[in-house]
């Protein structure tokens, strides 16, 4: 009878002692990388690499991690991202080149399955429970940050003029400034010329209708703005409510 109740109690522990064993699945992630894209200059080495959840690249990444920085070719390194949750991701890799802490001309960046672009986050990434997917080889290009303006306007002289500020993310020469108001013809500001510093913001002089005797119609006016940016003209169109 002892002997029966000592086999039992063992038999009873290989039982339990199975059936708390996990199953290795492996690690969930993906690895891949890094590659500069032939003719470009930089560092690919202890780069960001983000998981994304959205296409357009908004909001916080899901998942960080980093390429290598070990390594002798500064070309090219290897990254892997684990502990990752099973899904669809869009991947981001990117190297501050000038410290900000976000993405902006001058940095190194690349995603998975296409060539960036502000709001585009290349093709979506497949990643399987238990699987480091393979993102393979990610190219790296410098980013060249489109020109963009932000504009407002204020009111003065009880609402008889007005003036307007307007900020370039890139170094310009403005060549042509023009203002149309909701009901009057478009007015070209000829002192509005020059170099425009990126980042700086500007203020115009005030503007009056009909001599400073009726109020500025409020609505939306439209600034144009126009005039040459590395080299190359552009034409930019940014409206403004009053």
């Amino acid at each position: 009878m002892l002997k029966k109740l000592v086999t039992l109690v063992f038999t009873a522990a290989v039982i339990v002692g199975l059936a708390s064993c996990d199953v290795f699945r492996g690690d969930t992630g993906v690895k891949g990388k890094l590659i500069l894209e032939p003719g470009q200059t930089g560092d690919v080495r202890n780069a960001r690499v983000e998981l994304y959840q959205k296409s357009d690249l908004t909001g916080n990444p899901l998942k960080v991690g980093q390429s290598k920085s070990d390594g002798l070719d500064a070309s090219e390194a290897e990254f892997e991202i684990k502990d990752v949750l099973s899904g669809y991701y869009y991947l981001r890799a990117w190297k501050d080149m000038d410290n900000d802490g976000k993405l902006s001309g001058g940095d190194l960046v690349g995603v998975y399955g296409g060539t960036y672009t502000p709001g585009k986050g290349g093709t979506q990434l497949t990643i399987e429970d238990g699987k480091m997917a393979n993102a393979g080889n990610i190219s790296m290009k410098i980013f060249v940050e489109p020109l963009a303006v932000t504009a407002s306007g204020s009111l003065g002289d009880a609402g008889r003029s007005v003036t307007y500020t307007y900020t370039f993310n890139l170094d310009v020469t403005l060549s042509t400034f023009s203002i149309t108001m909701p009901g009057i013809n478009t007015y070209t500001d000829s002192d509005e010329q020059g170099s425009r510093t990126g980042g700086k913001s500007y203020t115009t002089q005030k503007y009056v209708v009909n001599g400073g005797v009726a109020n500025i119609p409020k609505g939306t006016h439209t600034l144009r703005l126009q005039g040459t940016c590395n080299g190359k003209a552009f034409d930019k169109t940014v409206q403004v409510t009053i």
